[in-house]
């Protein structure tokens, strides 16, 4: 019986994420209701926040899901490697922009940044938080492996480099975010060509 439970909770959390999804999709996190979603689930608003605390709670596991999606092709990246230092962080960068951009789309992005900024101490910023980090660190872990490589020349802080070049990815990104007319082609480029300059004196050879 425990075991039917369980399994029955976990469907009733998957279809409440599922329901999230789309409507956050169709028409954005401002016009989401709560109540929209649990009619779309099959459940009650107050199963919903059995599940969880508040609609900012639904998005950041949105997120944190993609994350998950995404980390696998990450991980063969970094394991695989290109032999170009700007390829390989770009790999990084641009595998994450991609699925989070199709995942859930400008509008859904732009309501994360600014409830990450107004709720930075709550549990959702701190969340918000720990996911950016993940990131830095799958940089810095590129770089390591191109160091290795003898890709990036020897000697150079790798965590003080990577966490230099996550911030100016950063900034690309919430310009991404901000300008609806933005193309992923025009992000890639502007990140491409800051990540050549700075790493430019850093290459190898």
């Amino acid at each position: 019986m425990t075991g039917l439970r369980e399994r029955k909770k976990a469907d009733r959390e998957r279809r409440i994420i599922e329901a999230a999804a789309d409507q956050f999709r169709t028409v954005g996190y401002e016009e989401t209701k709560i109540e929209t979603i649990a009619r779309a689930a099959g459940v009650s608003v107050g199963t919903v926040y059995n599940y969880f605390e508040n609609k900012s709670d639904l998005l950041l596991t949105l997120v944190t899901l993609h994350d998950r999606f995404v980390e696998r092709e990450i991980e063969e990246l970094i394991c695989n490697p290109p032999a170009n230092l700007v390829d390989g962080v770009c790999g990084v960068f641009f595998a994450m922009t991609s699925h989070s951009l199709n995942h859930l789309g400008k509008e859904n992005w732009r309501n994360l940044f600014g409830l990450s900024i107004l709720q930075r101490q709550t549990v959702l910023g701190k969340r918000f938080a720990t996911f950016n980090d993940r990131l830095r660190t799958r940089v810095i872990r590129m770089l390591n492996v191109l160091q290795e490589q003898g890709v990036l020349k020897g000697g150079c802080d790798t965590e003080k480099l990577g966490g230099i070049l996550f911030r100016i990815e950063t900034m690309h990104y919430i310009e991404l975010a901000s300008r609806e007319r933005m193309t992923f082609a025009e992000y890639q480029a502007a990140v491409r060509a800051d990540m050549d300059f700075v790493l430019k004196p850093y290459a190898a050879g």
